[in-house]
């Protein structure tokens, strides 16, 4: 699978496209979720309500974060990959988060979760022809294609890597 065009997506999402390595996005995928469940298995459950500010999610929150939009960009990548015309809906992260109580979830229970959405996600990227990966679609107002989508979510989950190493961890 090709990386995507700047023409591929808002360009709001160039910071996460940038972020996706080069090469085969497949080994991208499959390689930060090694680094995601390494890194979350070596904390102490008490760590995961750490926050490095006031106002800010604690590693639970975020790392779940991280579970919630990758479920929605795929199957937002899933729609647009099948032909789907109707524009797809936008979420809000923070009404998200403002609507959800992680607390009682447990790290080998996100960690599990976050394992079963990425070989979910590098399952149906892999699948895809050259055709479908291509297709665009309409996803919170911006054209996007299923190809995007893929890169957006490699780079938005090594976004939120960088912030949990670099100012939870650290």
């Amino acid at each position: 699978m090709q990386r995507p065009s700047p023409t591929e997506y808002n360009p709001f999402y160039e910071t996460y496209v940038s972020k996706a390595q080069d090469g085969d996005i497949i080994d991208t995928l499959g390689a930060d979720k090694k680094a995601w469940e390494k890194t979350l298995s070596s904390l102490d459950e008490s760590k995961l309500d750490h926050r490095y500010a006031d106002g800010k999610w604690s590693i639970r929150e975020l790392a779940m974060h991280v579970i919630d939009a990758e479920r929605i960009f795929a199957m937002r990548a899933l729609c647009i990959s099948r032909g789907e015309k109707q524009s797809l809906f936008g979420f809000d992260q923070d009404e998200y988060m403002a609507n959800t109580d992680f607390s009682h979830r447990k790290k080998e229970d996100i960690i599990s979760e976050y394992i079963v959405v990425r070989n979910g996600s590098i399952h149906l990227f892999k699948n895809l022809t050259e055709e479908q990966s291509k297709a665009l679609g309409t996803a919170s107002n911006n054209p996007v294609s299923a190809r995007a989508l893929a890169y957006i979510i490699a780079g938005h989950a090594k976004h939120h890597y960088g912030i949990l190493t670099n100012r939870y961890l650290s």
